[in-house]
């Protein structure tokens, strides 16, 4: 038979009717370790014994006792609950270690022990009766031990626990929808078990965080600026990080990604990947753009990930994903097509294609091709791809031109060479021969051809202008020899809003040089312009002493006059217009 201690006690008559059945009493002792202090006066005072008695309820029914087991440490007589925590790592807690809940003490661990495979630790944990009605399903628990330091450009944030939690450990307990003591509670079932977190904010995400990661390979033909645990975005959002580097069986170079468990959903077929490593740097005569996706993404590199809205060849035959190297690449990629000049002209990457003046892309690479022709191959905006990518499209160098007979597109001595685009309406191509100078005609200049015969072509050229009492009607696009080399033809072009002035009995003659008149009161110099003093040209005009002849068809044979009647300039017939 155990043999125990037996110890008198005098209960103060005012409290004796509470020393029933089922009273609890228990030793009180003084407590000094690293994760509390307890009772500290008792080493004054000495140990006392504390007394519970039972509750209202079974104190009618209860009897009266005088002796009673003296317990090691108190065990509250209202049963609480019981639940089970696992966790993958239970350093930091101990048995006796409190459950709190907004910084109130609702419980403790009663004790620790390993899963049957021993994958796990299960914490058993006791919530005391009064806050039974904090726990349903969806309650979460997470890790309350330690101490989180938060670095950012604002400043560093130190977040701690109460010095118990700090030395010894505990639990927190986090409801997502609060929770009222008057709300019907639903019974917990004995076998749930719940996830511990490692801290309050992955509590706040969610079960998913326990979810296997995600591993992705991206190829591409270089390394990216991103080291292995470089970030990966979402709408910069970090959702995983750079797990490693290696080369593919394809010779491409490959980066593998771990995307976190409760962000795999955001990975789909159609996601595509882009490197935000570093500056992106645009600089232009408005001032120089600066963008980066985040300081990380500048200190460490990045791959930010998203959809793209058109269909794209995000991905390779082998399933990896491609990595582009910005993002409009990714998601707005754009279409390139392949210009052939005979020489560039100071063309050179990233020189401008324009469409009215609108910048729609830009040369991407230059090269020689097999005839030693200059390929171009320009990337161009999605929008405006359908529009230039079809046959009939003109393509021309704009380039400064400077010379007695005025200056022409100065700007690109400060912007540089650029290349125009006319739109052509045939069918859809890529592939077209590139022009060195503006075309001759353009589009909405086109009207009546006409010939001109002359002994020669005399200062004459290609461009020089034809005018109509000194206003520019149309201008010389072509001049040769006839047929039996005996003359020259002059090829003029009269602009769509003039060619009903010239009629079947029109006359030409030269507009280049000039005359000089002597007389007594001195020296005329005449010349129709300047212009066709410098690049010559060509004056034409109707007689008006017969009604108005029909209008000319087109390439009709005039005879250029060799000498000028200043008669002509008197005529002065009428020519509506049609």
């Amino acid at each position: 038979e155990n043999k125990h201690f037996v110890v008198s006690a005098t209960i103060n008559p005012q409290f004796s009717e509470l020393v029933t059945e089922g009273a609890q009493f228990w030793l009180e002792k003084t407590s000094i370790t690293f994760s509390k202090i307890k009772n500290l006066g008792n080493i004054i005072t000495g140990d006392y014994l504390a007394f519970e008695p039972v509750s209202d309820e079974q104190m009618k029914t209860s009897k009266s006792s005088t002796r009673f087991v003296i317990q090691e440490s108190h065990t509250s007589l209202n049963p609480g609950i019981s639940l089970m925590v696992v966790t993958d790592d239970a350093t930091g807690l101990n048995p006796g270690d409190p459950i709190n809940y907004n910084g109130i003490k609702i419980g403790s661990i009663n004790s620790l022990g390993f899963s049957e495979n021993s994958q796990f630790i299960e914490t058993r944990i006791t919530i005391n009766h009064n806050y039974k009605y904090l726990i349903n399903d969806y309650s979460q628990f997470y890790l309350l031990s330690g101490i989180n330091f938060k670095a950012s450009l604002q400043g560093l944030e130190v977040q701690s626990t109460p010095m118990e939690n700090i030395i010894s450990g505990g639990i927190g307990l986090y409801n997502k929808v609060p929770v009222k003591k008057s709300d019907k509670v639903t019974p917990i079932d004995k076998d749930q078990r719940f996830r511990l977190y490692p801290s309050k904010n992955f509590a706040k995400v969610g079960k998913n965080i326990f979810s296997k990661p995600l591993t992705i390979s991206l190829l591409s033909k270089q390394l990216p600026s991103v080291s292995v645990g470089s970030p990966v975005y979402y709408q910069k959002l970090p959702i995983g990080e750079v797990s490693g580097f290696n080369l593919d069986d394809s010779g491409l170079m490959k980066t593998k990604l771990s995307i976190k468990g409760q962000y795999k959903h955001l990975i789909s077929k159609q996601s595509v990947f882009w490197n935000v490593s570093g500056f992106e740097v645009d600089a232009g005569l408005s001032g120089v753009k600066v963008q980066a996706e985040s300081l990380l993404a500048i200190a460490s590199g990045g791959i930010a990930v998203g959809f793209a809205e058109k269909e794209i060849e995000n991905m390779h035959r082998n399933g990896a994903y491609k990595l582009f190297d910005n993002r409009d690449q990714a998601t707005q990629p754009a279409t390139r097509i392949t210009l052939t000049f005979n020489q560039a002209n100071d063309l050179q990457t990233g020189s401008k294609l324009r469409l009215k003046g609108l910048v729609i892309g830009e040369i991407k690479t230059l090269e020689l091709n097999s005839k030693n022709k200059v390929q171009a191959t320009i990337a161009i905006k999605p929008e405006f791809a359908k529009k230039v990518a079809r046959k009939g499209s003109r393509f021309w160098m704009i380039r400064s031109d400077i010379s007695l007979s005025g200056a022409k597109n100065l700007s690109t001595l400060i912007t540089g060479v650029y290349i125009n685009v006319s739109l052509g309406k045939g069918e859809v191509t890529k592939r077209f021969v590139g022009e060195d100078t503006e075309p001759l005609l353009a589009a909405h200049k086109t009207g009546l051809p006409i010939i001109l015969l002359a002994d020669n072509a005399g200062s004459t050229d290609v461009s020089s202008p034809v005018y109509y009492r000194q206003i520019q009607i149309g201008e010389v696009i072509a001049k040769q020899l006839t047929n039996d080399a005996a003359g020259v033809e002059i090829v003029t072009n009269i602009y769509p809003q003039y060619s009903h002035l010239i009629r079947e009995n029109s006359i030409f003659w030269p507009a280049s040089g000039f005359n000089l008149n002597v007389g007594i009161t001195g020296a005329t110099l005449k010349s129709t312009s300047l212009t066709s003093l410098i690049k010559g040209g060509i004056n034409m005009s109707t007689p008006d002493n017969k009604s108005l002849q029909p209008m000319s068809d087109a390439f009709s044979r005039f005879q250029l006059k060799t000498e000028f009647n200043e008669h002509w300039l008197t005529w002065k017939l009428s020519i509506p217009k049609p």
